[in-house]
């Protein structure tokens, strides 16, 4: 008997395995069911619990605080000057056999200082250093990199977390990385639909389309795990049909047509900027699970996954802006263009970081989770 695995992450999602996109436009059944089949059910739990085992045991690399000099200081004073801002970026591994994921492919290269050098700028671009990211997860389904880099001359703290597209499994890692690392900001990303449109999501719906996964390699996942049920959470407890993501996508997009220009450069075609008005009633693939999953666990709602199996609860400390980002669909992986996209993504976080310093002071945040 599989017994409820008590985290200290906010987790929950359903994978749907397409191979060309995290949106995908299903006819959607009628019947509300809750969870993946008992047998998809028990392999998330037992995917999760042996990542987490791997991490706390050193035997698996990840993320953490150990770099802040006064740990605890900074967790539970956002005002405190001058913090190095922390920013977890997401992304998958391939859809298909062969075919690497670019949001995989970007998260890895900003998170290896093989493949992204320590210092860089987009006025004075050094090139990539040589090596080549897959974008693969490992064999325990997931992988995260922790690295300091600068950009702009700003120093950020980086976690890089890739998965394989797996139902409830990754926003349950995000989670679990989040409360290690402790995150200012959290830019989730798939592979959209679009060719040379790179689509910033406003919202997550609570949907859930009946499609399995993707292992590390991209072959697809056996039948029975994939939803069964429309929604990915009931809809209690603070739990909505929709929910709203906390970064400024539209402010975003005025502040990176350096890096876009740079982009086309390399990519040899213009990339256009799209910004959802609401959130997408088709995108109800992983990519909307993750959102979906981790915007709720920010609000420090407990939630449980994989039929029950994962009790997740958010032990997140500060507030955390999140967003989710689709790449085109067309997007080259070679080391090249992972380079540009690199920037473009940095320039993203740079923006968002001097909007969120610009806006109004946020209220006292206080996590009922966290014993202090």
């Amino acid at each position: 008997m599989i017994k409820k695995i008590p985290t200290t992450q906010i987790v929950l999602a359903f994978m749907l395995p397409f191979v060309l996109s995290c949106n995908f436009i299903p006819q959607m059944s009628s019947t509300i069911k809750t969870t993946l089949s008992p047998q998809g059910n028990a392999r998330i739990a037992d995917t999760y619990r042996k990542y987490v085992e791997a991490r706390n045991h050193g035997l698996q690399m990840g993320c953490s605080t150990k770099d802040m000099v006064k740990a605890s200081a900074i967790l539970t004073t956002p005002e405190t000057p001058n913090p190095k801002k922390r920013i977890l970026i997401q992304g998958f591994g391939p859809f298909s056999v062969g075919k690497p994921n670019i949001s995989g492919v970007v998260a890895a290269t900003l998170g290896n200082p093989k493949t992204w050098r320590d210092s860089e700028s987009i006025a004075n671009p050094l090139g990539t250093p040589g090596e080549t990211e897959n974008g693969q997860p490992d064999d325990l389904a997931a992988r995260a990199l922790q690295r300091t880099l600068t950009y702009n001359g700003i120093s950020y703290e980086i976690c890089s977390v890739i998965t394989e597209i797996l139902w409830d499994f990754t926003p349950a890692v995000v989670l679990y990385e989040a409360s290690q690392f402790q995150p200012d900001l959290i830019i989730m990303s798939g592979r959209g639909t679009l060719n040379n449109v790179l689509r910033f999501e406003v919202g997550a719906i609570n949907r859930a389309v009946s499609l399995s996964g993707y292992d590390e390699n991209g072959n697809m996942f056996p039948v029975d795990e994939k939803p069964e049920r429309a929604l990915i959470l009931p809809e209690k407890n603070g739990v909505n049909g929709t929910i709203q993501m906390s970064w400024h996508p539209q402010q975003i997009v005025e502040h990176i047509g350096p890096a876009l220009k740079f982009l086309a450069d390399s990519f040899g075609k213009t990339q256009q900027t799209n910004v959802q008005k609401n959130a997408d009633p088709n995108n109800t693939y992983i990519c909307n699970n993750v959102s979906f999953i981790v915007l709720n666990a920010l609000k420090n709602i407990p939630l449980e996954l994989a039929g029950g199996l994962l009790a997740i609860q958010p032990q997140i400390a500060k507030p955390v802006s999140a967003g989710f980002l689709h790449y085109p669909v067309n997007a080259p992986v070679d080391s090249k263009n992972a380079y540009a996209w690199g920037h473009v993504m940095m320039n993203i976080i740079e923006s968002e970081i001097t909007i969120e310093k610009n806006a109004e002071p946020k209220s006292p945040y206080n996590n009922p989770n966290i014993q202090h």
